[in-house]
């Protein structure tokens, strides 16, 4: 069986779906999956953001400081078996570009409140605190789902 492709999209690539990636990352660590993630709006190859890097290294997701941010593109999408947005419009930007990705483009909140993932730049830090939390409960509800489905 091929392995699962998971990618986490956002709008810069530096603060919520670097955060998503990891997170999926450990919680099926012992699963076939390949997690990567994108921005809609990225530049490529900048790191993830201070806040984000001193959170998730505190957590222990040592691997953020070697994030660097990726601008999406349309083989990222066709070779991913479940895309995940932080927001509606970046759902929106992905199924109108890119039809074919319609069935397998979601909210990262879609098992939830379905609601858009705040963007927390421009935010104090404890923003960007709470901002990760609500990420690792919607990644755990994914992980739980895609095992409970039977997708891995």
């Amino acid at each position: 069986m091929d392995k699962l492709r998971i990618l986490t999209v956002c709008t810069a690539n530096i603060c919520r779906s670097p955060v998503a990636q990891l997170v999926l990352k450990e919680f099926l660590r012992s699963k076939e999956v390949v997690v990567t993630s994108a921005g809609i709006m990225a530049v490529n190859f900048l790191p993830a953001h201070k806040f984000i890097n001193e959170i998730m290294h505190q957590e222990g997701y040592k691997d953020i400081a070697l994030h660097q941010s990726h601008v999406i593109i349309p083989q990222m999408i066709s070779l991913s078996d479940i895309i995940l947005c932080m927001e509606n419009t970046h759902l929106k930007w992905i199924t109108e570009k890119n039809p074919s990705a319609i069935g397998k483009t979601r909210l990262l909140s879609h098992w939830s409140s379905k609601e858009d993932v705040p963007d927390p730049i421009g935010e104090p830090f404890e923003v960007f605190i709470e901002n990760v939390k609500l990420i690792k409960q919607y990644c755990n509800e994914w992980s739980s789902k895609i095992v409970e489905i039977g997708f891995v």
